[in-house]
């Protein structure tokens, strides 16, 4: 009886592990892939159909509303959706691909350095890691989302549990202000 119940209680202990550190774990091998520019890395940790297909949802309701609120010819508004929603999903085809992904990540790192330059230039600012700020919320056994509440202009990311991993299946931008759409 006593193996039994000691069995139970490290089955326990490893769950309890598991549920704590594995959203870290899934997160740390993201960063470390899109810093690497490892396009087969991200894609190990991108559910790359279930992201495109919320991005493009997300995009063309706001595009709709965006639409509904102007007060325009509504045949025209309803040609510009028709286009808008052509380019929205070529544009996302695009982009939503591992090396789509990883040339976007390059790009913002270049930039983030040419900040970071011009920021140890004035010593008087100090260097901040961005992603200090984010904070990991469960929402059950299989799903967790990640955001910083102190900045809403980033966009929310949302991870599904895939086996005993995790894998990036949505952005959730419905509180940030796109300035494409405005």
């Amino acid at each position: 009886m006593k193996y039994i119940f000691a069995i139970i209680a490290i089955l326990a202990l490893i769950f309890g592990v598991w549920y704590a550190a594995s959203p870290y774990i899934a997160l740390s091998g993201l960063h470390d892939a899109a810093a690497a520019g490892d396009a087969k890395g991200i894609e190990e940790h991108v559910d790359f159909a279930s992201l495109r297909a919320s991005v493009k949802s997300e995009f063309k309701a706001r595009l709709s509303a965006e639409a509904a609120k102007e007060d325009a010819n509504p045949l025209l508004a309803t040609v510009g959706l028709a286009l808008a929603d052509r380019m929205v999903d070529g544009m996302l085809d695009n982009m939503m691909t591992p090396s789509g992904i990883a040339k976007m990540i390059k790009i913002s790192q270049d930039k983030a350095e040419d900040v970071s330059a011009v920021v140890a230039q004035d010593e008087q600012k100090p260097a901040v890691d961005k992603f200090d700020e984010w904070e990991v919320e469960r929402i059950g056994l299989s799903e967790f989302r990640l955001s910083n509440p102190n900045d809403r202009q980033n966009p929310e990311l949302i991870f599904q549990r895939d086996g005993l991993g995790w894998k990036l299946s949505n952005v959730d931008m419905t509180h940030m202000e796109l300035p494409l759409l405005q």
